[in-house]
């Protein structure tokens, strides 16, 4: 079978034995642009996407492989997999969700310990050499921190909390199919606005597609209980950018570490550089050595699965319909 990819799987990976023993029975092309190769698309019948340095967007490659049977996300979210386009094609969507769960939960409870005690603005002092007079903070100890998004990410991050003492509600599109675990509450999409009022951290960790984009925008910063904390370890697509700035200016906001922002690599002329009590990471969270060997794994092991035609071992499979059919039942508090 022909595999195509926009980036050679070495950019991002460690390929063992194992691996490059799995892929040798296939023919794997690196395709940077998909316009550069109408011939290899229109015979392929694999896509992987999701590699941290792909230019083009999935749906271009899509729509020029007319044999196209299967996609692999490395990443949880769909972004512009999740369409109509390819729902009707009947193309099989795998992903890659929770691979990255223990690695960006361990970053966002850290990312609440650094904004609660204030930690940041210590450690630049130390770039002048200062030993900074430091305002007091507050414990996480019996405060409520609200999770939006309640995957593998999620859950992952509400059992480091409530282990710490720390209570936690969560919203989950789907909050009937989960069973009671360390989240005390699991809210549905119309409980949004009661979250993001009652919790004193919020922390996003839901993945981008129809339902979840602009999720967050300046009415829902509006909501936000008075000083709390907010930490974005999702997508920059979910938040409106210009209403958190604005929220984290007028002192609504307490402090807010963000790992994305909508565009990728942020722009050194970019006004969020100077956004006072925001600290941006560069897409880092997910950044772990096991992380990433469980992405690939992920892949090898769904690609033996398809190649000996059991679809029905294939892990992670995303119900395309749903996912679209779900954009109906966005949280919404307008």
């Amino acid at each position: 079978m022909i595999i195509v990819a926009p980036c050679p799987f070495t950019e991002d990976f460690t390929l063992t034995p194992d691996i490059e023993r799995a892929l040798e029975p296939h023919t794997v092309h690196i395709i940077p642009d998909p316009a550069e190769a109408p011939d290899i698309l229109s015979s392929a019948e694999i896509l992987v996407t999701g590699f941290e340095g792909q230019a083009h967007d999935p749906l271009a490659y899509a729509r020029a492989m007319p044999r196209l049977r299967w996609i692999h996300t490395l990443t949880a979210g769909l972004g512009s997999v999740a369409s109509s386009d390819l729902a009707n094609r009947d193309v099989l969507i795998t992903n890659g969700a929770g691979v990255f769960a223990v690695g960006i939960a361990e970053y966002a409870f850290a990312s609440l310990v650094m904004l609660a005690r204030g930690l940041p603005e210590v450690l630049l002092a130390n770039t002048s050499h200062r030993w900074q007079e430091h305002r007091l903070g507050w414990e996480l100890a019996d405060k409520q921190v609200g999770i939006i998004g309640f995957g593998g990410i999620g859950r992952r991050l509400a059992e480091l909390l409530a282990g710490a003492g720390i209570r936690v509600w969560a919203l989950a599109r789907r909050p009937e199919i989960h069973v009671p675990g360390p989240a005390e509450r699991v809210l549905g999409p119309p409980d949004l606005s009661r979250l993001l009022a009652e919790s004193d951290a919020i922390v996003l960790c839901a993945s981008l597609n129809p339902t979840t984009h602009n999720l967050l925008g300046p009415e829902e910063f509006s909501r936000f209980k008075r000083g709390a904390l907010f930490v974005n370890v999702s997508r920059g697509a979910l938040v409106d950018e210009r209403a958190l700035a604005q929220a984290l200016r007028s002192g609504s906001l307490g402090g807010a570490i963000i790992d994305v922002t909508a565009s990728e690599p942020l722009a050194g002329d970019s006004p969020l550089w100077t956004v006072p009590n925001l600290w941006i990471t560069p897409h880092i969270a997910g950044g772990t050595l096991e992380g990433r060997a469980r992405s690939l794994d992920r892949f090898v092991v769904n690609l033996r699965h398809f190649g000996t035609g059991q679809l029905d071992r294939m892990t992670n499979v995303v119900d395309l319909l749903r996912e679209i059919s779900d954009s109906d039942s966005r949280p919404r508090t307008r």
